[in-house]
């Protein structure tokens, strides 16, 4: 049995950035983009799964999020530090992505994902090295992302935010930061 990825219809995701860095491995700090795409719950073996795809660690300098129109990328798996993968029970490499975003209005965009997918297989004799799953669908950007754990020195105010942010983008296409979740803050796209 075959794993029925044309059948997968893309029920929506997000567009994130965050400022990142990690003195352990030896990572800068930069500016470090996402693109995540759910699908809807899919039957497959007799039972129902809801997968999705990301792409992410996407080193794009980007000052404005208005500047994501037009964007476009075609990557191996690891080329740049990008990562990209398919999730049905446990993340199968994505080994070339191409993607494309188009700004619609307010802060969607028309985001365009075709992957190969080295798919392990979850039923005997399913796995699939060259799995191509394909999507368009409506994303909304949703901002850049600041978790002050992930930083050293740490940000503790919202000047110290602010000037950590300002290090990567436009401040004046952004609105003042929010609180993400329990952990972070993010600064929202100016639409």
């Amino acid at each position: 049995m075959a794993f029925p990825n044309t059948t997968l219809v893309p029920s929506g995701g997000q567009i994130l950035a965050h400022i990142f860095e990690n003195r352990h491995t030896g990572l800068a700090r930069g500016l470090f983009w996402s693109i995540s795409i759910k699908f809807e719950p899919i039957s497959y073996g007799g039972d129902e799964y809801t997968c999705s795809m990301m792409c992410e660690w996407i080193p794009w300098r980007l000052r404005n999020w208005l500047e994501l129109d037009g964007r476009r990328l075609s990557v191996d798996y690891g080329e740049e530090g990008i990562e990209s993968s398919f999730y049905l029970t446990e993340h199968d490499i994505g080994t070339h992505t191409e993607l494309a975003l188009r700004h619609q209005s307010e802060n969607l965009f028309e985001t365009q994902v075709k992957m190969v997918v080295d798919f392990y297989g979850f039923h005997n004799g399913d796995e699939n090295p060259q799995m191509q799953i394909d999507a368009t669908v409506a994303l909304p950007f949703l901002g850049v992302l600041v978790i002050p754990d992930n930083l050293f020195p740490k940000p503790t105010t919202e000047q110290e935010l602010r000037d950590v942010a300002a290090d990567f983008i436009d401040l004046t296409s952004f609105r003042s930061s929010e609180p993400w979740r329990t952990h972070g803050s993010i600064f929202p796209p100016k639409f």
